[in-house]
């Protein structure tokens, strides 16, 4: 049976503040095929590519995820305090478990020297460190993804590889 492991959705801004409408989408299933696509605000799809990852990458993304396993524990709706700007979803899966996880401008800016209020703290520190636990297992699927020239952050996806389709 061929299951996607892993997904990542960034979503739409709602516009408010004349940012990116654009969404795009990364799909890896079992069998090593990326699906990527863009959609405009309305979700009609600007683009659709398909590539291959190696047994490898796939086999190290399903250790990663296994590694990771506290990920299926994780809210399923992430709560930081913000109303507005990009969703991110995420999809992590084996062949038991899986967990859908939404979240609203998630990033790891606290991890870079930003400093939380003591008040921030107390009302989304939980949410906080789940947040984290999402991007660490997320960022070490983009390093796994980067050793085949496949480059995904929160906020993008390229690759020079050759769509299989």
């Amino acid at each position: 049976m061929n299951y996607s492991i892993f997904e990542y959705k960034k979503l739409a801004s709602c516009n408010f503040l004349g940012g990116d409408t654009n969404s795009f989408e990364v799909k890896i299933q079992e069998n090593g095929t990326i699906e990527y696509k863009e959609s405009d605000f309305n979700k009609n799809t600007l683009k659709s590519e398909f590539y291959q990852l190696s047994k490898d990458g796939v086999e190290k993304i399903k250790k990663s995820i296994e590694d990771n396993w506290q990920i299926f524990d994780i809210n399923s709706r992430l709560d930081n305090g913000s109303l507005d700007g990009y969703g991110n979803e995420f999809w992590f899966a084996n062949e038991k478990r899986n967990r859908q996880i939404l979240a609203w401008n998630i990033d790891n800016s606290i991890d870079n020297s930003y400093k939380a209020s003591e008040e921030y703290l107390k009302k989304y520190g939980e949410n906080l460190k789940q947040e984290r636990a999402v991007l660490k297992t997320f960022f070490e699927i983009c390093d796994i993804l980067k050793e085949e020239n496949f480059e995904l952050n929160l906020y993008k996806f390229k690759t020079n590889n050759k769509s299989k389709y």
